[in-house]
């Protein structure tokens, strides 16, 4: 994943086509959990719906064109989003490691590493992020 353009509350990222099926897998993993709203808000910041919305848009990107790499635009809600359900696959659900790859499509480690990268889009300032543009 490369940051390419901070737009005032977003984010402008391109990616692979491996990430992006990383994310709708995870987004994949967590829109099926059953459980009360108020629970789901709480752990992914979202509603069912929303997630649902976001892991569409991804597919939509995902199936659009045939390339190697995709530009996707997010908000910081829709990073925030993505980074709590990439933590939930990679460390918070029991998936063994000899079966993760095959349920989730990607190395934990892999998982691990794309969301460490958005999560890094989140937790520094603007200032720094474009200091990393230059």
């Amino acid at each position: 994943m490369k940051l390419l353009q901070l737009l005032d509350e977003r984010f402008q990222i391109q990616v692979t086509r491996a990430d992006l099926r990383i994310l709708l897998a995870s987004m994949g993993h967590i829109t099926p959990i059953i459980g009360s709203d108020e629970d789901f808000r709480i752990r992914f910041s979202c509603d069912k719906l929303d997630a649902r919305r976001l892991s569409e848009k991804i597919g939509l990107i995902l199936n659009s064109m045939e390339s190697d790499t995709f530009v996707v635009v997010l908000s910081k809600h829709e990073a925030l989003i993505l980074v709590n359900a990439m933590s939930h696959v990679a460390n918070g659900t029991r998936i063994y490691d000899w079966e993760f790859q095959t349920i989730v499509g990607a190395l934990r480690i892999d998982v691990r590493s794309l969301l460490e990268q958005i999560h890094h889009l989140l937790v520094n300032s603007p200032k720094d992020l474009q200091k990393a543009l230059e």
